[in-house]
């Protein structure tokens, strides 16, 4: 798939492509196809609307990342305190570094990481380990 196939998705729970995607979806094929990053783990069980539930999965993937800067195919994580709310999938868009992310109600939308940033405000970057090997 290419970014712009991303952009023309639909939002869907628990979606992970091709055509229909939730942030964890959309985050987890774009940096794997348009990056090559691993794949990591599906999530196809989690609640994407159950923040709980969203926050143990991270948990399951989190020793495989290193927090870092955004780069392209590392993932924007969004966090209220040690909670995580949302994802999206940094990619290098044609104003630069930017989000790819999926949100109910209105789908796919590729946002410039500052602004970003200030819609969601706690936001950390994370990509894989094996990457500084």
């Amino acid at each position: 798939m290419t970014l712009n196939d991303y952009v023309f998705t639909t939002y869907r729970d628990g979606g992970r492509g091709p055509k229909e995607f939730d942030c964890w979806g959309i985050c987890r094929s774009a940096r794997h196809e348009l990056y090559g990053r691993s794949l990591l783990q599906l999530w196809g069980r989690v609640d994407p609307m159950d923040k709980a539930q969203v926050t143990d999965a991270w948990g399951e993937a989190a020793p495989a990342l290193v927090e870092s800067s955004p780069v392209p195919g590392c993932i924007a994580c969004v966090f209220r305190g040690a909670t995580l709310l949302h994802v999206g999938c940094v990619v290098d868009g044609d104003r630069g570094l930017s989000v790819l992310e999926t949100i109910p109600r209105q789908g796919p939308r590729i946002l410039p990481i500052a602004k970003f940033e200030r819609i969601y405000h706690t936001v950390r970057y994370y990509d894989d380990r094996d990457l500084s090997q």
